[in-house]
């Protein structure tokens, strides 16, 4: 298949992407919790749900998508390098050797994207543990001890994970920066 996994389905021909696009003009947001399915809550947020369509369909973004602005274009961007490494019928010549050179170059900057949009606290070691004394209210000394352990090992690989993917979207930033003239 190359570089990217776009399959095909072929009982029912429909198209089965890598990322999920939630930048759909329908989506209910990035919190469905927030929102619970019953019938009170459809008939209100069909009005709100309606208002973002709109917003998303005439200017591209709404209320919601400000909220998270970062996220927003990190996905879009995310979601557009990778379908364009998919659906790309040529290359920059001046710059990639082959075809499959560029859909690489593609692939990879829509990969790195992917890592650096990665919540920390899913990648780091000490969530269960963090996790576990965070809410505990009687602890002895040597309890207290271990709890503010974790919670500075818990921090230092955070702080670490957020500056890696800081540095994985400056190097995308970058590598697009070379071929802009």
């Amino acid at each position: 298949m190359g570089v990217h996994s776009i399959d095909s389905d072929k009982k029912t021909n429909k198209v089965k992407r890598k990322y999920e696009n939630n930048l759909n003009v329908f989506t209910y947001g990035y919190m469905p919790w927030k929102y619970p399915r019953n019938w009170f809550s459809n008939i209100r947020n069909f009005f709100d749900n309606f208002k973002k369509a709109w917003d998303r369909a005439t200017k591209g973004y709404c209320w919601w998508d400000r909220c998270d602005l970062d996220i927003f274009y990190l996905n879009l961007m995310r979601d557009s390098i990778y379908e364009f490494s998919a659906k790309t019928h040529s290359w920059p010549d001046k710059y990639f050797e082959t075809f499959e050179e560029w859909q690489e170059f593609l692939a990879n900057l829509s990969e790195k994207l992917n890592k650096a949009m990665k919540d920390p606290s899913d990648l780091n070691p000490y969530t269960d543990e963090y996790d576990k004394f965070i809410f505990m209210d009687s602890l002895t000394e040597e309890q207290e001890k271990e709890k503010k352990e974790i919670i500075s090992k818990y921090i230092e690989e955070d702080k670490r994970i957020i500056e890696e993917q800081h540095k994985l979207i400056e190097e995308v930033f970058a590598e697009i920066g070379k071929y802009i003239q």
